[in-house]
């Protein structure tokens, strides 16, 4: 695996990247070849198995759960604190719509500085 995509993060991503320009090229479908595909599918084996079924990952599992659903019932019950783009996405498609693509578009991180602005204490913040 590590020696056909690569040894870091960035040359896997530029392996697999470059694989699929040059596969799919003048093709109507996007593809990879068949090298670069097996590998990829050990390389998501490998992270499956090790890392997000298993591990530190699974065990905070529930706490991310609880966290992001707290905010989605919070951002459902005031959509007009998301941001302006959101809010119209609300007004035409419905608020649920927008609370889940507008939670759905945030990283860990922001979901986690928004988690603790709403519900955690200033006096118990961590920042």
């Amino acid at each position: 695996m590590r020696t056909s995509l690569g040894a870091t993060r960035e040359d896997r991503l530029d392996t697999m990247i470059y694989d699929v320009i040059v596969s799919s090229f003048g093709k109507p479908l996007v593809t990879m070849s068949a090298e670069v595909l097996e590998a990829t599918n050990a390389l998501r084996k490998f992270m499956f198995d090790s890392v997000y079924l298993s591990g530190a990952a699974k065990t905070e599992d529930a706490k991310a759960q609880g966290m992001l659903w707290s905010l989605l019932q919070h951002f459902e019950a005031h959509p007009e604190l998301m941001p302006s783009e959101h809010q119209r996405i609300a007004e035409r498609d419905g608020t649920k719509r927008a609370v889940a693509d507008y939670i759905a578009g945030m990283t860990d991180g922001y979901a986690l500085n928004m988690y603790e602005e709403l519900f955690v204490p200033a006096a118990w913040s961590r920042r």
